[in-house]
């Protein structure tokens, strides 16, 4: 069951440095990228989901990550890296050294790089909600497409518009009861913008002076 919970948003600096970066670079809003980073892991570089192999600050699963690196790394001076990522037959992609994949795959935890992904692939996702929903998305609604894809949330929004007691299956109360999709929305724009409110207060309360904007090094391959 998908779900938005309040947080706190007591920030690390390194992750008031990695947002104010990562949307200079991918041109997203800086209060988006820290929020969707509070909501997948409150900011704990070694997070680890129990049932997928999401791992890191912006839980990105194996496949979603190496897609990114693949198409973005070069953009973060990963280049190489980037280049031993291929997609081999059905799209699965790959990685020949094993070695290097798993390599690949432990740059999740880098605040800054996972961020910078996160900024991208928000505005990829965001960009299909856009095309699904034959019109602009709010930032609230990209965030929507980041929790539950772009389809899954471009089917919320429509049943919501067409049919706001209609249930689209995919959220229940605390009760086990299913929930309206007018309710369900009415409730993740309100606590998402909740969120960015207080992200964008947070941006606010460092000035640009009082961080390094500067991308964190990545390691070295072993």
């Amino acid at each position: 069951m998908a779900k938005i919970e309040p947080v706190v948003p007591q920030v690390p600096i390194v992750y008031v440095e990695a947002a104010r970066s990562a949307s200079a670079l991918a041109g997203t809003s800086f209060s988006g990228v820290l929020s969707q980073v509070s909501q997948e892991s409150t900011f704990k570089a070694d997070a680890k989901n129990r049932t997928s192999s999401a791992v890191g600050p912006a839980q990105f699963l194996e496949s979603t990550w190496l897609d990114m690196m693949r198409r973005h790394g070069a953009a973060y001076g990963l280049g190489e890296l980037a280049d031993q990522i291929h997609v081999a037959k059905g799209g699965k992609l790959v990685v020949a050294n094993a070695k290097v994949r798993q390599h690949i795959l432990d740059l999740r935890k880098d605040p800054h790089l996972s961020a910078g992904m996160a900024a991208r692939y928000l505005d990829e996702v965001g960009a299909k909600l856009e095309k699904s929903m034959g019109r602009p998305v709010s930032v609230v609604e990209k965030r929507m497409a980041y929790l539950f894809g772009p389809y899954g949330a471009a089917k919320l929004l429509k049943t919501a518009a067409a049919d706001p007691n209609a249930n689209p299956r995919l959220f229940r109360d605390a009760a086990g009861g299913a929930l309206p999709a007018g309710t369900m929305v009415a409730h993740l724009k309100h606590q998402i913008g909740i969120d960015l409110q207080r992200f964008a207060e947070i941006e606010a309360s460092f000035p640009k002076g009082q961080v390094n904007d500067a991308p964190s090094d990545a390691p070295a391959v072993g």
